[in-house]
């Protein structure tokens, strides 16, 4: 958007708030002729907030109240003005003008061009509007400083391509970057060098010393990446920790030697917060454009797996992105699928299937099962969802399948009262994405509240990777939702028991322990040892734990006979379509 289209868009905001201005007063008008202070003045809450140049005339063009805003743009006190002409404030040679505007009894509506006049005969051109306010025969000015507002649009296209932290250029100026890179190439251009650059301590300082910390930690990084003695074309901070960097007309031994000259610039630095002291580190991927990697999507994809297997090596180091057939068969693999995801949407493609998860030391009726979903493709087999959640995570789709996932399963609740009102717990699974995005997380609330029966039948499972990858999103949402009346499990738990560390954070009612745990339990001491710790944990902290991947009969009696509260798996019941549950819990 252009800065003139901005400009329009904001010149008319301002007039929409004056005209709810209007209609909020006509509503309520003030008895007497109240001061800008009082705040039960509608006029006065307005004039308070508005962000353009506002005055209130008396039936004799007199100023009777005026906003900040306008004061500064005159140059002068409230108390000054107050009672004055307004026409004293306009300059000479505008007066035909605002004589012309304010000759007929009803002004109201009416713009113009216009110029004030400043306390230093300085001159402000804007734009004048007028509303009338028949409950008190007065009228209602506003001013719009053309200057100012293009400054505003001016701020706001800085702010849709700038990171506010550091002042980088952000992923959608990148990408927007990258985008004419590549269509500017020719078959005899030089390769782009994108180099993918992850702060390898930045948790461990905002979990230490708060999220100031590691701003300013962020901050001195990137004076370092600005100052550092390489040359490059681009720099962006793309995520919270991560950055980009482009090199033009690169080859693969320039780019790392780049990227290394970056890790072992940083690794010689302390960062230093409340006397403490952190040694830093960076893990970089380096990946180059080919004609297998030849979009957008293709080299940040590369370049940020080339730094996840940096980090996974032991971070602090750099890992080169190798274009191998494989490679490229996998990333066009989940490119098929994100074109038959979308398709899946509009053709109805998606089918709930749900598992029972069953109380393994108690006979009691206990319904409580796990959704989840299938692909029907188009010979009417249904495929699971390993084959296609990959592809939805790395291309920004999940979120899309949580929200369908959701919305359908509250709708098949809503439709089965007497089946609900016996159901114990629904589990849904919720994706990295959801966790981390705020728009998600704010539509899965409303939906919510709104769905018209309790919500503690309604349990969200989030794996214990993406929980602990956004930990502070993660625990304000199992805080929100628990006091909608939510339920959450942790899923795949014991996969990195150091997460046993933030368990404490994070308020869940169920720990779903990993089936690599379970597969083998009969016969395996350590899976059984383990098992028991993750059970022992469960009862002290009051947290019910479920058994993946029951398969067979021995791993039932073996969990039975220990302190481990429910089951799932195919030795009790295999996945079966949605609309199968209230028969199979009629039975």
């Amino acid at each position: 958007m252009s800065n003139e289209a901005l400009y329009i868009v904001i010149a008319l905001l301002a007039a929409f708030a004056s005209l709810m201005a209007y209609m909020l007063f006509t509503k309520k008008a003030p008895e007497d002729n109240q001061p800008i202070t009082d705040t039960t003045d509608p006029f006065a809450l307005y004039l308070g907030n508005a962000v353009c140049g506002a005055v209130v005339l008396d039936a004799s063009l007199k100023i009777a109240q005026i906003n900040t805003v306008l004061c500064e743009h005159l140059g002068l006190t409230q108390a000054a003005v107050i009672g004055t002409p307004f026409s004293k404030h306009i300059a000479s040679a505008d007066q035909a003008i605002w004589q012309e505007l304010t000759a007929h009894s009803d002004a109201s509506g009416s713009t113009a061009q216009i110029a004030l006049l400043a306390a230093n005969n300085k001159q402000i051109q804007g734009k004048l509007s007028l509303q009338a306010i028949p409950a008190n025969q007065e009228l209602l000015v506003t001013f719009e400083n053309q200057h100012q507002l293009l400054q505003y649009a001016t701020e706001i296209e800085y702010r849709k391509t700038h990171d506010e932290l550091t002042g980088l250029n952000n992923r959608k100026a990148l990408e927007a970057y990258l985008n004419k890179t590549f269509e500017s190439q020719s078959l005899f251009s030089k390769p782009i060098a994108m180099i993918y650059i992850n702060v390898d301590q930045l948790k461990v300082v905002n979990d230490t010393c708060g999220h100031i910390a590691g701003d300013e930690l962020l901050k001195q990084l990137v004076h370092i990446l600005k100052n550092t003695d390489v040359t490059y074309d681009y720099l962006a901070r793309v995520g919270g920790d991560e950055f980009a960097l482009i090199k033009e007309d690169a080859t693969i031994e320039q780019a790392e030697e780049v990227a290394e000259i970056i890790r072992s610039t940083v690794e010689d630095i302390s960062f230093s917060w409340d006397d403490k002291n952190f040694r830093q580190s960076l893990s970089i991927g380096v990946a180059l454009s080919s004609p297998r990697l030849c979009t957008i999507t293709e080299i940040i994809g590369a370049a940020d797996a080339a730094c996840e297997q940096a980090k996974v090596a032991g971070k602090n180091r750099v890992h080169v992105h190798k274009d191998t057939r494989a490679a490229s068969e996998d990333s066009r693999h989940q490119m098929r699928w994100v074109s038959r995801i979308q398709q899946a949407f509009i053709e109805d493609r998606f089918e709930l299937f749900f598992q029972p998860i069953v109380a393994l030391h108690h006979s009691d009726q206990y319904v409580h099962y796990e959704l989840l979903i299938r692909y029907r493709d188009e010979n009417n087999r249904f495929v699971s969802p390993n084959a296609f959640l990959p592809a939805a995570e790395k291309y920004g789709l999940s979120t899309q399948i949580d929200l369908w996932v959701l919305t359908t399963a509250l709708d098949f609740l809503a439709s089965n009262p007497e089946h609900t009102y016996k159901l114990q717990c629904c589990s849904i699974n919720l994706s990295a994405h959801s966790l981390s995005s705020h728009q998600t997380r704010s539509a899965i609330a409303q939906l919510i509240i709104g769905c018209g029966f309790p919500p503690e039948k309604v349990c969200f499972e989030i794996t214990e990777t993406s929980a602990i990858k956004n930990l502070d999103e993660a625990t304000a949402f199992i805080e929100e939702m628990k006091l909608i009346g939510c339920r959450f499990a942790l899923d795949d738990f014991g996969t990195g028991f150091s997460s046993l560390g933030y368990l404490k954070s994070l308020n869940v009612d169920y720990l779903k322990i990993d089936g690599a745990f379970i597969r083998n339990i009969v016969h395996d001491k350590i899976d059984h040892a383990m098992v028991t710790a993750v059970a022992s944990i469960g009862k002290e902290m009051h947290i019910a734990t479920i058994a993946e991947f029951v398969e067979n009969e021995e791993i039932k009696s073996t969990l039975s006979q220990m302190a481990v509260d429910y089951g799932q798996g195919f030795g009790f019941a295999k996945p079966m379509p949605l609309n199968d549950a209230v028969a199979y819990y009629n039975k």
